[in-house]
């Protein structure tokens, strides 16, 4: 029950102070009304940003923590796994653009193949989407792409 004519905002503030301050904020709110945080609706929103990040020169991740909250790095990745995920996701664009042939994306007929993840696997499925990232007009190329680099498919299987 509210006791005062207390701005949410300013009983936020009151609770972070402790003792009597936020036992009175506690009396105009509730606790969940007090500590629940607005998701952010814009990456400049975001308050903190830590994760990992690929070395440039090296390719290495390194874990990122920084000093301050407010950070403009857009290069972070959650998770060191993402980060893995997308280095091995870049490597397999680079080597697609070389193995994807001029037709790989128009086929006469409209059959192509693409590189998909199910739940559990990684395989060559018929599409008749011309959106995919890896997508051949011959189901043995796909499928040698695939076989060939199994082991960078597995770490990028998180982004695929």
């Amino acid at each position: 029950m509210k006791l005062a004519h207390l701005s949410l905002e300013t009983a936020k503030e009151l609770y972070k102070q402790g003792g009597a301050s936020k036992q009175f904020a506690l009396d105009n709110y509730s606790e969940e009304e007090l500590i629940k945080k607005e998701l952010p609706k814009s990456w400049k929103e975001l308050e903190y940003i830590k994760g990992y990040f690929i070395h440039s020169t090296s390719g290495e991740i390194i874990n990122y923590t920084p000093n301050s909250p407010k950070n403009t790095n857009k290069d972070v990745f959650p998770t060191k796994e993402y980060a893995e995920a997308a280095l091995a996701l870049a490597q397999l664009l680079q080597l697609y653009e070389v193995w994807k042939g001029k037709n790989d994306y128009d086929s006469i007929n409209g059959l192509t193949f693409s590189i998909s993840r199910t739940t559990k696997n990684t395989i060559v499925a018929y599409c008749t989407v011309k959106n995919r990232v890896f997508q051949f007009s011959e189901f043995s190329k796909a499928k040698e792409f695939l076989t060939t680099f199994k082991d960078l498919f597995e770490i990028a299987k998180p982004l695929l």
